[in-house]
């Protein structure tokens, strides 16, 4: 099928179109990250400054709702206080995981495409550094 390409090249413009317009304010520092070996494709890291104003926006509760929901993956630090099910799963919605984030003093995130091979059949990955 077609779709789930499309859904995910869609998503990925509009994340990074989001990302553009609500970090324009900050001191510019998107860095572009990816690992091909890693099964990271591509993707954009925050600085901390950024993961602020990003936590502000409406994006982490679009990452958190509709078609693109089931197609992220999250890494939490952890250092993170949030809470997780026994088997490591995070109970936090997006909202709650950009703004611990955000929260602390050096915190950050990372959105990416990755290898649905290499993530539980997942093609958006979330990643908090604090």
């Amino acid at each position: 099928m077609r779709i789930r390409p499309t859904l995910i090249a869609a998503g990925a413009a509009a994340i990074g179109a989001a990302i553009t317009v609500t970090t324009a304010g900050t001191a510019a520092a998107v860095v572009p990250i990816g690992s091909p070996q890693d099964g990271i494709i591509a993707g954009v890291g925050l600085n901390h400054p950024e993961t602020q104003a990003v936590a502000g926006s409406p994006l982490p509760g679009l990452l958190g709702i509709g078609l693109l929901a089931p197609l992220i993956t999250v890494h939490v630090d952890e250092n993170s206080g949030l809470p997780r099910a026994a088997n490591g799963q995070v109970l936090a919605d997006m909202n709650t995981i950009f703004n611990d984030a955000a929260g602390a003093p050096n915190g950050r995130i990372a959105i990416a495409i990755v290898d649905p091979a290499r993530f539980g059949g997942h093609s958006i990955l979330v990643a908090e550094f604090l």
